[in-house]
């Protein structure tokens, strides 16, 4: 099957790449991607400051299911009023809305309208789980990993990263622990094998051997 090739106004290019527009990206998302993916949808959400934005694309494709999803999207986040734009200029022009939220929870993190930065959202979003995860040694792995992974800042990542383990590691019970310079190039394998593969595990295994050794000393 061949799909059709978006419109040349729904695409811009970046650093090379040929991408979707934000707002054609948002309406081109299945329901599962949401749910699948809460963090970084809300996050693309927030970056949405008017209805504008995508309401033109939905009434030129007549996507009033799409319409219903996004304005149960935004005011998931809080976003009210872009939610009640939708609705109602899609219920103006002749469409039946039925309102869908198609996130399978709420977020507890207030996201300001005035915040568009995903990093920031993202950063906020991620830490809130985090914050609520009972577990020492979850907070441990999945904190250090997430803060790599979205990569806030031009430089000084990892190291922000590590300390930011050690204060999770402390607060666990667990001793202060270090990346020993021998076992650098695992420590990267096993972050590319989680950001890349999605495969959390050689993390886990390789910050729990860290931890077990420095517990033994």
């Amino acid at each position: 099957m061949r799909l059709a090739l978006p419109a040349a106004a729904a695409v811009e290019e970046r650093e090379g790449l040929r991408i979707l527009k934000l707002p054609a990206a948002l309406i081109g998302c299945s329901p599962t991607h949401f749910a699948k993916h809460s963090i970084q949808m809300r996050s693309a959400l927030a970056m949405v400051s008017d209805a504008s934005e995508v309401l033109g694309r939905l009434l030129d494709g007549g996507h009033s299911t799409i319409a219903a999803r996004l304005a149960g999207a935004f005011r998931n986040i809080g976003r009210e009023q872009i939610a009640g734009s939708i609705v109602a200029t899609m219920r103006s022009a002749g469409y039946t809305i039925a309102e869908t939220d198609p996130f399978t929870d709420r977020t507890t993190v207030l996201i300001s309208p005035r915040e568009t930065s995903p990093y920031v959202n993202r950063l906020s979003m991620t830490f809130d789980l985090l914050q609520n995860e009972p577990e020492p040694a979850v907070r441990v792995v999945l904190g250090h990993f997430m803060f790599v992974y979205i990569h806030p800042y031009p430089d000084g990542n990892g190291r922000m990263g590590r300390f930011l383990m050690n204060l999770m590691t402390a607060s666990g019970g667990y001793r202060w622990t270090i990346i020993p310079v021998d076992r650098r190039s695992d420590y990267m394998a096993a972050l590319e094998s989680a950001s890349v593969d999605q495969d959390i595990k050689p993390l886990t295994i390789f910050l729990a051997e860290l931890l077990d050794q420095r517990q033994a000393r």
